[in-house]
């Protein structure tokens, strides 16, 4: 097993999925684990609240933009 997909896992999905929506599930994916890393680090003290509102931010931003760019 590779280090890197065993530290972001995606699920592997039929071939029949629309490429532009597996596409963006694995974004989601990455979404979802960068939230977890940056809440864990705003819990244990080494992220600011502040610093780690404005991360979640802008990783939602990056999530819209890629959504819109797939047309989704």
């Amino acid at each position: 097993m590779i280090l890197n997909e065993f530290i972001y896992p995606h699920r592997h999905q039929g071939e029949q999925v629309d490429s532009m929506v597996k596409a963006f599930d694995e974004k989601l994916e990455d979404f979802a684990q960068q939230v977890s890393y940056t809440c864990n680090l705003e819990i244990g003290g080494k992220l600011s609240p502040s610093d780690a509102y404005e991360r979640l931010g802008s990783l939602w931003q990056q999530l819209q933009a890629h959504k819109e760019e797939l047309g989704i």
